[in-house]
């Protein structure tokens, strides 16, 4: 898992530059370490002003200021004479050399940064695939949409913006060592005047952390609405009622334009505002020093272009926060995600482990409430290794409710499931699950090819087998039909198919990976008769190779079930047949 503060209430930028240099920190490293050798590059090419400025307004370096003797007596060190010329060469050389250091360090720096989102991205997805349920099916669609795109690639530019950032303090402890060096006036009037800066600008930090957050908020709610709003696209549209959709994401869409207009506007006052405050207060120190001290000339013009330098560099610092206290909200607010979804994980391991369904599962005086409303009131249910057993009853009954405890997905409040003798509860519910093929109610399908559907993306499974379980199911003709066969693209959610096709693209799906257990909820409710009946019957024939439970609120299944049952209020009651019983007893003998 990735390095991260222990906790999301303090989310500063120093937080987030801890997390980033934990992530990878001999890269971080590296990176500093490079920024540091440009700012001593810049550092050598402003030292260097000083004695070129001197040379080109009095043609000679006589009684040298401290720091132009500094640099000549180096020079003459290293026998070299110092000159025009000389002076002109080394600063183009340290100057380049400072440009090499800066794109290596943020190139490395970019690769870092997408790397550091990607494992985000991937912590988040993993986060939410091995989240309980109940916690899963709470959360927004939207929100994990948009996290684990926008903001996701919104953390690259934020880790770019700490390298920067990083950059400029460098930068300006070092032009602040020089003046230092130089002139101890100019160290002083510089500070003051940064101090200054951010004494009139700090609010303007803290409003733009806030207004971002907005941002951030505004844009989970808008991508969630715009999810539910094309969910049901196709009856809007049906209906004429298209156009009801922008009223509903109204309020979104202009908090968005309010947040994002005071984001720039805020943005550029800041960048603004900076410069007038650092040429008042240049045009009052030279003016002052000219009416009343004596100052060569070269190290006016020199202090000048240092105090620029230095308050510039303070400036670019604080711009910099400003940006950063608003867009580091995109990380938290992934954060905060997957530590959610960290604490309602489940507690089970993937392994390759086969699950044993040869007999029978029994359920036995199950209970389960939602809210502490009761819904499933102790339930008994056999379910035979092969055979077609139903659940009849009407909506709301609990009968989908059933089928989510058996899956897992659900724990009971109190009583058993038992898969041959074994309680659920002991076992990994993943190697259990993985004896599952599910048909939900709401067949859902991805604008993708009929394999990809039938596969869910498993490039492995042989396209023979794909073909072969569907001329088993009945469902080759319709397809052999079409000139790209199981290359066939379905459309959003199958619109390219009809209701009954859709059905047994779900059924194959279902079945592809060889379940112990099909279930199947309300496999009939859309299909007309005919449909229906075919349906049927091909349940009845899948039955014979492993267990089939069907949950339906119609009767025209039972028929052909070996077991069927009637839930209502949360109770289960037997229909067919009246032994059940004996053949309880039969299978446990098997």
């Amino acid at each position: 898992m990735m390095n991260q503060p222990d906790s999301l209430k303090h989310r500063t930028i120093l937080n987030f530059s801890r997390a980033f240099f934990n992530y990878n920190p001999r890269i971080v490293t590296f990176c500093v370490m490079l920024l540091v050798l440009s700012g001593f590059m810049e550092a050598i090419g402003i030292v260097m002003l000083l004695p070129l400025i001197s040379m080109t307004l009095t043609k000679d370096t006589g009684n040298p200021d401290f720091l132009t003797q500094a640099v000549i007596q180096t020079f003459d060190k290293l026998g070299i004479s110092f000159e025009l010329h000389v002076a002109l060469i080394v600063i183009s050389s340290v100057i380049f050399l400072k440009a090499v250091f800066i794109y290596w360090a943020q190139r490395i720096n970019i690769k870092l940064a997408v790397d550091f989102a990607r494992d985000i991205r991937l912590e988040l997805m993993n986060t939410v695939i091995a989240s309980q349920w109940q916690h899963f099916m709470l959360r927004s669609t939207g929100r994990f949409a948009n996290a684990i795109t926008q903001q996701c690639t919104n953390i690259v530019n934020v880790c770019n913006g700490v390298l920067n950032l990083a950059s400029m303090i460098f930068l300006s402890i070092i032009y602040l060592g020089i003046a230092v060096v130089s002139s101890i006036e100019v160290f002083l009037f510089s500070a003051a005047v940064g101090v200054f800066m951010f004494l009139i600008l700090k609010n303007i930090i803290r409003l733009t952390k806030i207004v971002n957050a907005r941002f951030v908020t505004n844009s989970e709610k808008l991508s969630d609405q715009l999810i539910n709003s094309l969910s049901i696209f196709k009856p809007l549209k049906a209906m004429g009622r298209q156009n009801s959709v922008t009223p509903f994401m109204h309020e979104e869409i202009d908090g968005l334009h309010d947040t994002t207009f005071k984001i720039a506007v805020i943005s550029n006052f800041t960048t603004l505002i900076q410069e007038p405050i650092v040429v008042i207060f240049l045009s009052v120190g030279i003016y002052l020093i000219a009416t009343f001290s004596q100052v060569d000339p070269a190290f006016l013009i020199f202090s000048a272009v240092l105090y620029y330098r230095i308050v510039g560099k303070i400036g670019e610092m604080q711009s910099r926060i400003q940006k950063l206290s608003g867009a580091q909200n995109n990380y938290w607010s992934v954060m905060e995600l997957i530590e959610e979804g960290q604490e309602y994980q489940e507690r089970c391991d993937i392994t390759e482990e086969k699950v044993s369904f040869d007999k029978a599962i029994e359920i036995e005086n199950l209970n389960f409430a939602y809210n502490e409303q009761p819904v499933l009131r102790g339930v008994d249910l056999h379910i035979p290794a092969k055979g077609l057993v139903t659940i009849m009853g009407p909506s709301g009954s609990g009968k989908t409710t059933l089928i989510d405890i058996l899956s897992g997905l659900y724990k009971p409040a109190s009583g058993r499931i038992l898969i041959d003798g074994q309680d659920l509860a002991a076992m990994n519910i993943v190697s259990w699950r993985r004896s599952i093929g599910l048909v939900p109610q709401d067949t859902v399908l991805a604008n993708d090819t009929i394999y990809d559907n039938i596969t869910l993306f498993d490039a492995s499974v042989p396209r023979e087998k794909v073909e072969d379980l569907l001329k088993k199911i009945h469902a080759w003709d319709f397809i052999s039909n079409k000139p790209e066969g199981i290359d066939f693209v379905v459309g959003e959610n199958g619109a390219m198919l009809s209701g009954g096709q859709r059905q047994r693209i779900a059924i194959a799906r279902a079945l592809i990976h060889n379940p112990k257990l099909l279930i199947l909820d309300e496999p009939t409710s859309a299909l007309d008769k005919a449909t229906a009946d075919k349906v049927c019957t091909l349940l009845a024939e899948i039955s014979k190779e492993c267990a089939v439970l069907v949950i339906s609120h119609q009767s025209d299944i039972v028929s052909l079930s070996d077991i069927a049952y009637k839930m209502h209020d949360g109770k289960l009651e037997l229909m067919k047949p009246a032994y059940a019983k004996d053949l309880k007893n039969e299978s446990s003998a098997a």
